[in-house]
């Protein structure tokens, strides 16, 4: 099965997406089109959740919430990155689970898709190293083990 793991569009001045981010929303909801995607999941962050709103309706799913992609705490409460890490894989875990051998998509954060690919040991985390906006990390899920497939792809 594969993993989509997707950035928000860009962010505009209310929290929301911005014109730009809108239109990258579009775009990304074309590229997924024929992706196979049976699941799609969000951060509640209003962000992530506009941007999995506008590509819900190009494959035909309504997107789920999940407060397991919202973003790194670094206000109060606080948490560490560990904990952070833990709770992204959980979420995926619980997509995974929920969805055996079906392709699915997750709109998240930058610097949470990061924290997760090295808690997985695809990829080291390196600080300001972030993904695109509407950037997609693709994984590959067989037998227990995540393979990553490709990183920072951005629709056009």
């Amino acid at each position: 099965m594969k993993i989509y793991l997707i950035r928000h569009a860009e962010e505009g001045e209310d929290g929301g997406l911005s014109k730009l981010g809108q239109e990258q929303a579009l775009e990304l909801a074309k590229w997924l089109q024929d992706k196979s995607i049976r699941a799609l999941y969000s951060s509640d962050r209003k962000r992530a959740r506009e941007t999995a709103e506008i590509v819900a309706p190009n494959l035909k799913l309504s997107q789920e919430i999940i407060p397991n992609f919202d973003e790194v705490r670094e206000v109060e409460p606080l948490e560490s990155i560990e904990e952070a890490r833990e709770r992204a894989e959980g979420g995926v875990l619980y997509a995974v689970g929920k969805n055996p051998g079906r392709n699915i998509a997750i709109v998240a954060h930058s610097k949470l898709i990061r924290q997760l690919l090295d808690k997985l040991n695809l990829k080291d985390f390196v600080e300001g190293e972030d993904l695109p906006n509407a950037g997609i990390v693709t994984l590959d899920y067989q037998d227990g083990k995540f393979k990553l497939l490709s990183y920072g792809i951005v629709p056009e």
